[in-house]
């Protein structure tokens, strides 16, 4: 019986030494979002799913909701992720036409992928930016959502 149990009781603590402690990627809040400024950053809201993944994983794909609380039609011609001095193109193997028009007063759902040089804990353990790329009439500009890595906590 010895036989048995010591390599089974020695591979059990070897799966639970070897587990992966999970993280909580979020998205900040971002107080006076709707100031009444002009730029295109206060009239796009910009909604990122909290994600609960396991500290060692290199792929990153939240859901992003885009709401255009502007008075005209804006397109988005692409999405980045920003973090620790890198930038990351959506690589989402069934990614949005883009540009992706979101009328006046409508909310469209992105789907997006990141495949990070490293772990999320360490791309996430300071702050990050997904970064929309956006047209509205002729002016380019990029919406910025921060986002943070924290301990894991459950999901809403």
């Amino acid at each position: 019986m010895k036989r048995i149990l010591r390599p089974v009781s020695i591979a059990i603590l070897g799966v639970i030494a070897g587990c992966d402690p999970g993280m909580t990627i979020r998205q900040a809040k971002q107080p006076g979002r709707l100031n009444g400024t002009a730029t295109l950053n206060a009239q796009v809201k910009v909604d990122i799913e909290t994600k609960c993944q396991l500290i060692g994983q290199t792929l990153y794909g939240p859901k992003v909701k885009v709401t255009n609380l502007s008075g005209a039609p804006i397109a988005i011609t692409s999405v980045e992720l920003a973090a620790i001095g890198k930038t990351y193109a959506n690589t989402h193997p069934r990614p949005e036409t883009f540009p992706l028009t979101i009328q006046s007063g409508s909310t469209e759902t992105l789907h997006v992928l990141f495949r990070l040089d490293e772990p999320v804990h360490e791309t996430f353990h300071r702050s990050a930016e997904l970064l929309i790329h956006c047209k509205s009439g002729e002016k380019l500009e990029t919406v910025r959502a921060s986002l943070i890595g924290g301990r894991l906590e459950a999901t809403p």
